[in-house]
Parts: C-alpha cells; sequence; structure tokens
C-alpha cells in the first residue's frame, strides 16, 4: 500500500463497531481500510456472548471472526495489522494516518472505532504481578489456573462470565464485588449464584495484592486476607484515544468522543462509533456497537455523497 493510495474511509479500530462499519461501507462502494493492533477488540476475549441476535450462545473470538470473514474475505475491504499513533488533517482536507510501523495511510474520512481498554483496580500489587498472577482476560487465561483459587473483581457481564468460565477450571472461585448487587444481565447472575464453586463476596473490594514471584493473597477493605493463586480485574473500560491528533476532538469527562446521532463528531470528515463515544455510556453491548457502526457508515456515504 503505497502513500499515493487515497481511501474513502479509514476505520480505525477493529472490534465491532469497526467491522459493522466496514461491511456497511463495502455495500456502499465506500473504499474502506480497517486498521487495529488487534483485529477483534475487547470483544475477542469475551468468554461468552448470549445477547448477540441469532447466536444463543458464542464465544467471543467466534464471533469476531466471522464479522472478519464478512468484512475482508466476502466484501473486499482492506485489513492493516497496526497501530494508530496519529491523524492529521493536511491541506487537502484528506486524513494522514500515521503508524506504528512507520506506514502511513490517507483516506477521505475516518471513522474512529478504536474501543476501549481494560480499567485498572489502581491498587499496590497489581502493576508488579501484572501477567504473574494478575490477569484481565478469562477467556486467555483460565487454562493456567486448573485446580487453583482465583479471585473476579466486578459486578457486570463481564465480570459475571468469567466467573463462570473460570469455575470451569478452577478449584474455587471468589467474585468481589464493592456493591451489594450486580449490575450484569440477571441470567448470568442466576447462573453465578447455581454454580457450587463460585463464591459471593458482595460489598467488598481488594485493597492490596501481595506476593513473592506471583500472586499469593489478597488484602480486602476490612482488613481480611483471601490466599488466591490469581486475580481477574474485570471492573470496566476506558476509552482509547491515545493518538496524535492536529485538531480538537471534542469528548466528555472520561474521555469518550462526543458524537452527534449520526456519528459525526465536531471535526468535518471525522466520525466515531462504539464503546470509545460518548453515546456508548448508555448501553455498553456488541449489538450497540454494531448500530454506531453501521450508523457512521452510511453517514460517512452520505458525506462522501455532497462532494467532500
Amino acid at each position: 500500500m503505497g502513500e499515493e493510495e487515497i481511501f474513502d474511509l479509514a476505520i480505525i479500530g477493529g472490534g465491532p463497531a469497526g467491522m459493522a462499519a466496514s461491511v456497511y461501507a463495502s455495500r456502499y462502494k465506500v473504499k474502506n481500510v480497517v486498521i487495529a493492533e488487534l483485529m477483534g477488540g475487547m470483544a475477542f476475549g469475551a468468554t461468552e456472548i448470549g445477547n448477540f441476535p441469532s447466536y444463543p450462545e458464542i464465544k467471543g473470538f467466534e464471533l469476531m471472526q466471522k464479522m472478519q470473514d464478512h468484512a475482508f474475505k466476502s466484501l473486499g475491504a482492506t485489513q492493516k495489522n497496526d497501530k494508530v499513533t496519529a491523524i492529521h488533517k493536511n491541506d487537502a482536507g484528506n486524513f494522514e494516518i500515521s503508524l506504528d510501523s512507520n506506514d502511513k495511510v490517507l483516506a477521505k474520512s475516518v471513522v474512529i472505532s478504536s474501543g476501549t481498554t481494560h480499567s485498572k483496580l489502581g491498587v499496590p500489587g497489581e502493576m508488579e504481578f501484572n501477567g504473574k498472577g494478575v490477569a484481565y482476560c478469562a477467556t486467555c487465561d483460565a487454562f493456567f489456573y486448573r485446580n487453583l483459587d482465583v479471585a473476579v473483581v466486578g459486578g457486570g457481564n463481564v465480570a459475571l462470565t468469567a466467573a463462570l468460565h473460570l469455575a470451569k477450571f478452577a478449584k474455587q472461585v471468589y467474585l468481589i464485588h464493592r456493591r451489594d448487587e450486580f449490575n450484569g444481565e440477571l441470567v448470568w447472575v442466576d447462573r453465578v449464584k447455581e454454580t457450587p464453586n463460585i463464591k459471593i463476596m458482595t460489598n467488598q473490594s481488594v485493597k492490596e495484592i501481595i506476593g513473592k514471584d506471583r500472586v499469593e493473597k489478597l488484602i480486602l477493605a476490612d482488613g481480611s486476607e483471601l490466599p488466591v493463586n490469581g486475580i481477574f480485574v474485570s471492573i470496566g473500560h476506558k476509552p482509547v484515544v491515545d493518538f496524535e491528533m492536529n485538531f480538537d476532538l471534542a469528548r466528555d469527562e472520561q474521555g469518550h468522543i462526543k458524537v452527534a446521532p449520526d456519528m459525526r463528531t465536531n471535526i468535518d470528515g471525522v466520525f466515531a462509533a462504539g464503546d470509545v463515544t460518548d453515546g456508548s455510556n448508555y448501553f455498553k453491548q456488541i449489538a450497540t456497537a454494531v448500530g454506531e457502526g453501521s450508523i457512521a457508515a452510511n453517514s460517512v456515504y452520505k458525506w462522501l455523497q455532497i462532494g467532500h
């Protein structure tokens, strides 16, 4: 791909929003490229998805592989596995996207669907033992905790499904939540309560992670100690907009990109979709990300049609 090639649309992020934007863009004959360091986004690591229409239950990596096959194999969108480091609008009104590999991509418009990253507990020991008992993806790491004791921290769907997945491998799973009620779907709450080797610990939080070479125990808010071999942090996500821009993109206090109902941002030619937007705060789900990605592609198509 040379610097002279100009895409109609560059999609930053390869999760559900980015894949949906690509599928719709291709069907509108909008020449598009999807740029992502890891195709699939956060959804790729989802343990089990039970609320995406047409699939009663499906693994995250399976669903995202189907979306990628649709976008790239069936519809022929360009795939670029790389990290975006900067987006600059040039004098011609096009967007010059710099990549970690020192390559560049030129596009007439951009959809930012860069998603989110795992929120951290921010307690002593978390960074020290990252990868040494501290984990953020149950699908990725559950196998390593076979017949061991682990803790999951969080109260949403990610935490609930992580606990259920870990229960298939671990001897004991402690589900720690700072409130007295979970905020995930009731179907997952019920399954957790029905699983014998999951112990629910509500109105509780982790204050410190202790160990020598690996995690050995947790210090809880009430001062008690909980011996575990690992801890899975599942407390939410933060928007990822970590690239340089030569324009002032409007964002909310949490860093989400502000969008209009048609996914336009305050910058002409820049659209956004999925968990990275302020609209996603209402309901962070794969289905809503797909909807926003589809709307963004439609808006890009209309924007291009009026002479941009």
